[in-house]
């Protein structure tokens, strides 16, 4: 079965970027504690990209 082109760029871009900043990560851990929500509103393969 073949990927479909979603998948296979979504896969080029986890694999060329880098992992979330320490900054981002702390913010995210603190996000969660303020509202118990920890998700961003885009995935982060986006939000790396962007």
């Amino acid at each position: 079965m073949e990927k479909d082109l979603g998948a296979i760029t979504e896969e080029y871009i986890e694999e060329h970027t880098d992992d979330i900043p320490p900054l981002l990560s702390t913010l995210i851990d603190e996000t969660e504690k303020v509202t118990g929500l920890s998700r961003w509103s885009i995935g982060k393969v986006e939000g790396k990209l962007l």
